[in-house]
């Protein structure tokens, strides 16, 4: 609640328009001595609702609500004192809409728009619907849903996301850019085949696309223990397939620590859990512009989560005057032609799938 005195007639106001405020006039400036109000009367434009009018002394009070946003009122109230004397004072409140703005996401970052653009198109022409007036706040959940939902099954991260290949610390959280995502996976097992003469130095990384590897480190024997920093100049990377190939060059190919370490540990052809500890960046950039198909889609699988919700019957029939309409809803296949959907965008994301027997 707020209260608002004022002793003159050019008092303005701002109010939401789902707000319920209480305003107050102070006239102790207009009152004589001795005497008090006996009567309070307020008016207003069309529009708003003025109730629970009441006087407190030298000030007369009402509570105001309702009202068109982006409008401006007149709301005059009317005194008459104790020795016969009238006037009146007015203010003017203004009407706002303080709505709170929606969350964006990767593919929708103006919400508001997304929900008005499900509502206006996919829901209007969905005649099954017994409704199509949903809230804001629900057509929004159903679509952050549905692209949490298309993000793991497409396994791909829909922004740009700096995945840690072992538990960073809070302080290398802390540093990251302001909205960045990030990921926690397990670190990388050394395999004896890794340096071998036939897959030299090869590794593929579970996040795909990679958009950029930013660190590679080799820990041994203690996992926070790094004896090795493979250089930049040696990391060769297929970005879309997420494959690492290590390929040591310049004047780092000598490194002491690393041909130690070949002679003594993996040239005994051991495995080691969780020696590679890598941080690189991986996801789409670009989304909802690069992949539009995937937006509509995404709101495709919306609308199958809302029919969901109404517990819409498989087939019925309405009958009137010797007319008859019969319906039918063949939610399986509206699911099917969405699963053909994701798997042709799988294989745009990540390329073909080929499995030898």
């Amino acid at each position: 609640m707020e209260l608002v005195k004022s002793t003159n007639t050019t008092f303005k106001a701002e109010q939401d328009k789902d707000a319920f405020l209480d305003y107050a006039i102070d006239w102790s400036d207009w009152l004589l001595k001795d005497d008090v109000i006996i009567s309070s009367d307020w008016q207003s434009d069309y529009g708003l609702t003025l109730s629970s009018a009441f006087i407190d002394g030298a000030c007369t009070t009402v509570w105001v609500q309702g009202g068109i946003p982006n409008r401006w009122y007149n709301v005059t109230n009317t005194v008459k004192s104790k020795s016969g004397r009238i006037d009146q004072r007015t203010f003017q409140l203004h009407i706002v809409d303080e709505k709170t703005e929606l969350e964006g996401t990767a593919l929708f970052p103006d919400m508001g728009k997304a929900v008005e653009s499900l509502k206006n198109n996919q829901l209007a022409i969905t005649s099954c619907l017994p409704q199509t007036d949903f809230s804001e706040d629900y057509l929004a959940a159903k679509l952050r849903a549905a692209e949490a939902d298309a993000e793991r099954r497409l396994r791909v991260f829909f922004s740009e996301t700096v995945v840690f290949a072992y538990e960073p610390t809070q302080q290398e959280i802390d540093e990251l850019p302001e909205g960045m995502r990030w990921h926690e996976e397990a670190a990388y097992d050394y395999e004896p085949s890794l340096w071998t003469s036939e897959d030299w130095g090869y590794l593929v990384l579970r996040k795909t696309p990679v958009l950029a590897v930013e660190k590679c480190v080799f820990s041994y024997p203690a996992p926070t223990t790094g004896f090795f920093t493979v250089p930049d100049s040696w990391i060769r990377v297929d970005k879309k397939a997420g494959h690492i190939r290590f390929v040591p060059s310049g004047s780092a190919l000598g490194v002491a620590p690393l041909t130690g370490f070949v002679i003594s540990a993996l040239g005994g052809g051991c495995q080691i859990p969780d020696m590679i500890r890598l941080r690189y960046r991986a996801g789409l950039r670009n989304a909802g512009k690069d992949y539009p198909d995937l937006v509509d889609i995404v709101k495709k699988m919306a609308v199958l989560r809302i029919l969901h919700d109404a517990h819409i019957p498989q087939s019925g029939s309405i009958s009137a005057d010797g007319l008859s309409q019969s319906t039918s809803l063949q939610m399986a296949a509206f699911q099917d032609e969405i699963d053909s959907a994701l798997d042709h965008l799988a294989q745009s994301i990540h390329g073909v799938s080929m499995v030898i027997l």
